[in-house]
């Protein structure tokens, strides 16, 4: 359970209390001090090269949210230990205020689970796309932005190379049109050599 409570100079007050449950995926029956993560081989595990085909669906931020089928493309190479780099190109489709696409990097947060069987991983990065809908009806002559893009990913291993990857992005905007980009997809992994 968590208590929050917001108090700005100008504006009324906010009190916030959320309870959650959540789910011990680490060694052993419950987690332990100093324990984090899998088995102690894991924490040096370096994600392997990557490449993922996605399918899904954005949903525009606004009192209707208009949405649209979405495509991406995503090349994955771990830098350290639980720490990844991505490069993609994402599609939002066309959800009739916005038709944005682009390019994205972004750095990941991620651990595994499960002898290397789970990952699930925090992304923080930049994304710059083209917006040939918006950027007309407000008369801007550049289509071109960029938006900051927080993510959420979780994939499993089917075989060796191949691997089932479900990803959560939210693009926020600074014209009131974020969006939340829902991904699955399946990728194919390779070594570092």
């Amino acid at each position: 359970m968590m208590l929050n409570r917001i108090t700005p100079s100008h504006q009324i007050n906010v009190n916030t209390m959320t309870v959650g449950a959540g789910i011990w995926l680490g060694q052993g029956e419950k987690p332990m001090r100093g324990q984090l993560g899998d088995a102690p081989e894991e924490y040096a595990y370096v994600t392997e090269n990557e490449f993922t085909l996605f399918g899904g669906q954005s949903v525009v931020n606004t009192f209707l949210s208009q949405s649209a089928r979405a495509y991406a493309g995503e090349y994955r190479r771990g830098l350290l230990p639980h720490l990844d780099l991505t490069a993609s190109v994402v599609y939002e489709g066309d959800p009739e205020i916005v038709r944005r696409s682009g390019l994205a990097t972004q750095l990941w947060f991620v651990n595994t689970f499960f002898h290397e069987r789970l990952t699930v991983g925090v992304g923080l990065g930049s994304y710059v796309y083209l917006d040939r809908k918006d950027s007309a009806r407000v008369g801007r002559s550049n289509p071109a932005a960029i938006a900051p893009l927080a993510s959420l990913t979780v994939s499993t291993r089917l075989s060796e190379h191949w691997v089932a990857r479900i990803v959560f992005d939210r693009v926020t905007t600074s014209y009131n049109r974020d969006a939340d980009i829902f991904l699955a997809g399946v990728g194919y992994r390779w070594s570092h050599q």
